[in-house]
């Protein structure tokens, strides 16, 4: 009727709903509405009733006997001059498994389906929320942006269901704090999932005095309790980058800020924090600059290698080199590693870099022995776990070899622990592959890793070098002299050559000898040299190389 009261309701509205005639016939339809959706109902029907045969539709939720609610989508139809019907004409199809179909697929698409968490776009929504406040006065807008220092060593050391067992224990943490800070008076807070091990924590402050100084602190109280994983306790560490934002500043800019100060931090090693600022921008700029250059470098013939001579201590002779790329950028001057081939690996650049490297490396190897029976006897090179797990990549280092003209048993690659722990059975595939043309392969930055006798088992290993971290102690900590003698008993135990690096002191060096290490190298003996330098070296002994330390230590101590 005009005043709401039902007067017939169908079979089908009353199997869905759960009432019979006599129940609900003679109320007002009100009573059936949720308190809610009330208001919009009531307009909607005084709309309807102002136009004869009007019709309009709303989404409402309506009572169910057993006291749910079901949505229903309702057609309301002003049928009063209708002879036949004089009153109002409802139409209910209930919708309540689509509307929660739907809900599920937006929450789906607006949270972490491993952590349920935030993701990428709920936090950007939240941050434009928060900065829409952020021109009242003592409000500010926190972003924090961290990931997790070595995950991919944990993921492919421990398993990824361990990995995952491990973002789900932060994002546990993270909700733990963000209760705590949502008790505080003015406080905003969301936590965000925003891709493998990366995690951002958005601090909206109305009128609490908390900013980000405070926020990381927090965050790192919340990490520094050890992560049990697989039965075993480990120490976790983040880098944090931070960014406050800024007058006129959009969420994708706050992002964008938090996103350069994290990858600052990184840069300068586990465990930092940085803070947005101008020379965090300009790193941002130059490290994009530097991706772009680089595509450039190979065919502009930018790229230079110098190389770090290693000794044998029983004749003194240079006995092999280990082939180090360098840049010579036409504006920033000669450019080492650590500068560019880091974005080399995250651009995916590595693999031709690579390859460069080895083919001048394998050239000039050539090169100085046709100058000179006393050259090196082996040329070492680096190798990534990119380049590892390409297909061909022992054929293509065979085919640089064949070019050059040098036999694969003058060459060998580098492998750091890190490569290993990657799991790709490609990886272990291309090491058989390398062993199996003849070339050497050295495991590099030995005793720093998880499972270092377990790669001497798995992998046919026919070099180890020690840490310069162990060599730096040798002769000042006992644990690092004993882990340098062990290394070294352990290497000539398996028939492996030993390589100490990292050698700066005649004191260092003399160690090294009474140990029985046969092989030495390391700024103090000599630093990473062009190709045309290396010659003159090829007949110095290594007593006079000594020399050369001692003279330094003694200007050193002068000084």
């Amino acid at each position: 009727s005009e005043s709401g009261v039902l007067s017939y309701v169908s079979p089908s509205i009353r199997h869905v709903l759960g009432w019979t005639q006599d129940q609900i016939s003679e109320l007002p339809i009100s009573r059936f509405i949720h308190p809610e959706d009330g208001l919009a109902f009531e307009q909607l029907q005084e709309q309807v009733l102002l136009t004869p045969n009007g019709r309009s539709q709303i989404e409402i939720r309506c009572r169910n006997k057993n006291g749910s609610w079901r949505i229903m989508e309702l057609t309301l139809e002003n049928l009063i001059t209708e002879d036949a019907v004089k009153g109002l004409l409802f139409y209910i199809y209930d919708v309540t498994d689509r509307r929660q179909a739907l809900d599920e697929l937006s929450r789906q698409q607006r949270s972490d389906s491993l952590t349920g968490l935030a993701n990428r776009y709920l936090l950007l929504d939240r941050i434009a929320v928060g900065l829409e406040s952020n021109d009242q006065p003592d409000s500010s807008v926190s972003l924090l942006k961290f990931d997790v220092d070595r995950f991919g060593m944990f993921n492919d050391a421990l398993g990824q269901q361990v990995g995952d067992e491990m973002l789900r224990e932060i994002a546990r943490r993270l909700r733990t704090l963000a209760r705590r800070l949502r008790s505080l008076q003015g406080v905003e807070v969301t936590v965000a999932r925003l891709s493998s091990d990366e995690f951002a924590l958005l601090l909206v402050s109305k009128q609490s005095k908390l900013g980000p100084a405070e926020l990381v602190e927090e965050l790192r109280q919340l990490l520094v309790q050890p992560f049990n994983l697989a039965g075993t306790d480990h120490a976790v560490t983040v880098c944090i980058g931070a960014a406050v934002a800024e007058s006129g500043a959009t969420a994708e800019d706050m992002a964008r800020d938090a996103s350069a100060a994290m990858h600052f931090a990184k840069s300068t090693g586990a465990n930092q924090v940085s803070y947005f600022n101008r020379r965090v921008r300009e790193a941002a700029i130059e490290r994009l600059e530097t991706q772009s250059d680089l595509i450039r470098a190979i065919d502009r013939d930018e790229l230079v290698l110098h190389f770090q001579p290693a000794y044998d201590t029983r004749t003194g002779l240079l006995e092999s080199t280990e082939a180090l790329v360098r840049w010579n950028h036409p504006e920033r001057g000669l450019l080492g590693p650590g500068f560019f081939v880091p974005d080399a690996e995250s651009s995916n650049r590595i693999v031709e870099l690579g390859q460069w490297v080895i083919d001048h490396a394998a050239q000039t190897a050539v090169a100085w022995k046709f100058d000179d029976p006393a050259a090196p006897r082996k040329m070492w090179v680096n190798v990534s776990a990119l380049q590892l797990q390409s297909t061909t990549f022992a054929q293509d280092l065979a085919d640089s070899l064949r070019s050059a003209g040098l036999a694969p048993t003058s060459f060998g690659i580098e492998v750091t622990e890190s490569v290993l722990l990657v799991s790709d059975p490609q990886i272990s595939k291309t090491l058989d592959d390398i062993h199996g043309i003849g070339c050497s392969i050295a495991l590099d930055d030995f005793g720093t890793g998880y499972s270092s006798l377990t790669y001497l088992q798995r992998y046919n290993v026919d070099a180890i070098k020690i840490d310069q971290s162990f060599v730096a102690g040798l002769t000042s900590d006992e644990d690092d002299a004993s882990i340098v003698v062990a290394v070294n008993s352990l290497g000539r135990s398996l028939n492996l050559s030993v390589i100490a690096e990292g050698v700066e002191t005649s004191g260092q060096l003399d160690a090294l000898i009474s140990m029985g290490c046969t092989l030495v190298s390391g700024f103090g003996l000599c630093r990473p040299i062009p190709e045309d330098e290396l010659a003159p070296l090829l007949h110095v002994p290594l007593q006079a190389r000594r020399v050369e330390i001692d003279l330094t230590e003694q200007r050193s101590v002068i000084q």
